[in-house]
């Protein structure tokens, strides 16, 4: 079957159709343009009107830190560390994590724990550094280590345990874990 129109006439009809199907194709982009903003409308005019209006009737007020905070923001600072540096532990037997909560639960008051270090074995170690208010505390922090049964030994260097004012200790556990 032939084509009965010319084929001027017919670039002519392909250019009619193909305008008329990008004319479709734009009124149906700006259709769903509109009805995507019409959706979003009302929650871009609540989150307007309350920020009007916090701004408002709420005053900006800030607090001075207090030397607690500063304290508690310090002592978070150091468990996070603590966390960190455990995560390897955690994963690990639970002999080992046992020993460490054991070590890190008779600590005394006024202790502050500043790391752990830990090597897994039969000889295993378990170096606890940290700061203490004098060698009274040490001691006493030695003494709960060693009624332990799980550490074979506990030891300290003497100079930590001679020591009148705050300072830093290291203290040594081995044991099988």
């Amino acid at each position: 079957m032939a084509n009965v129109l010319p084929a001027g006439a017919q670039k002519e009809m392909w250019r009619f159709y193909r305008a008329r199907f990008l004319f479709v194709a734009a009124l149906a982009l700006l259709a769903s343009a509109a009805v995507t903003l019409l959706a979003l409308l009302p929650a871009y005019v609540v989150l307007r009107i309350e920020e009007k209006t916090l701004s408002e009737n709420v005053p900006l007020v800030t607090l001075p830190a207090s030397v607690q905070d500063k304290s508690d923001r310090a002592n978070i600072s150091r468990a996070q560390a603590l966390v960190v540096r455990l995560s390897p532990v955690a994963s690990s037997t639970t002999a080992s994590l046992d020993a460490l909560n054991a070590a890190i639960g008779v600590r005394p008051s006024g202790i502050v724990l500043q790391s752990l270090s830990y090597t897994a074995g039969q000889q295993g170690t378990i170096v606890i550094s940290g700061e203490a208010p004098g060698g009274a505390a040490i001691n006493a922090y030695r003494i709960a280590l060693s009624a332990d049964t799980r550490f074979k030994t506990v030891s300290v260097p003497i100079s930590d345990l001679a020591r009148t004012q705050r300072g830093r200790f290291t203290i040594t556990l081995t044991g099988a874990f």
